[in-house]
């Protein structure tokens, strides 16, 4: 067996409302790059990838949020009750480029922590 085929990533994507998922399972976690808005029209088609993703059974979920604009209460509750699930089986869900003003409404409500967010690399300068 090549080193390749241990890393073979599986891909598929959610998308509707002008919304799209691209989601990579990886050897040893599946990263989920969402683009566009996470409103009530759009929570969804999160819950289904995640759903998915969870189903894949890797330890870690990386949510890239580069190209997130909006994320609402109820898009911040999926993200928190998948985290559970993953706790509750020893993993951890990761938001990684999160934008300022949605960084910023994690750290006042605190759920930055709890969520393993990082901010985008060019607003930690700012």
């Amino acid at each position: 067996m090549q080193e390749n085929d241990t890393e073979k990533q599986v891909k598929w994507t959610r998308s509707g409302r002008g919304f799209r998922i691209d989601v990579e399972a990886h050897a040893d976690h599946v990263k989920l790059e969402l683009h566009g808005e996470v409103d009530l029209y759009t929570q969804p088609i999160l819950r289904s990838a995640i759903n998915d993703a969870l189903n894949v059974g890797l330890p870690l979920l990386v949510f890239d949020f580069s190209d997130v604009v909006h994320l609402d209460s109820g898009g911040m509750a999926i993200l928190i009750s998948a985290a559970k699930k993953l706790m509750d089986r020893g993993g951890k869900l990761k938001l990684i480029s999160v934008n300022r003003h949605i960084y910023r409404t994690l750290v006042l409500t605190g759920l930055a922590d709890f969520l393993n967010a990082s901010p985008a690399e060019d607003e930690r300068a700012a």
